[in-house]
């Protein structure tokens, strides 16, 4: 099956992330929805100066992070590895038929 891009949302302890994984390219983004065209365009993260109260959310949220951009790589690199293969498939047939061909060419010159 061919893939393009894809858009995937992972949810870790309650909190969602959006990934882009474009296979073409071989690059994961985080992304998000924007709620007036509901485009997804990258998401950029802003830490404020805020209360500790504040950053063990943000801790939250890189753990969600890190697992979605885990989850996303694993697809990509199997994937590739799929992709890789196919190729190495295709070469190994076209190889075994073109051998084939000088066999049964070689074959007929003898008769």
């Amino acid at each position: 099956m061919i893939k393009h891009l894809e858009i995937k949302t992972y949810k870790y302890q309650d909190i969602k992330v959006s990934v882009e994984i474009d296979y073409d390219k071989k690059v994961i983004s985080i992304v998000e929805s924007t709620p007036i065209s509901k485009n997804w365009q990258t998401k950029n993260y802003v830490f404020p100066g805020r209360g500790l109260e504040y950053m063990q959310g943000w801790r939250n949220v890189l753990e969600a992070i890190k697992y979605a951009i885990d989850e996303a790589e694993k697809e990509l690199s199997t994937y590739i590895k799929e992709k890789q293969k196919e190729k190495e498939d295709l070469v190994t047939d076209v190889l075994m038929r073109d051998t084939k061909l000088v066999k049964s060419e070689s074959q007929k010159k003898e008769e």
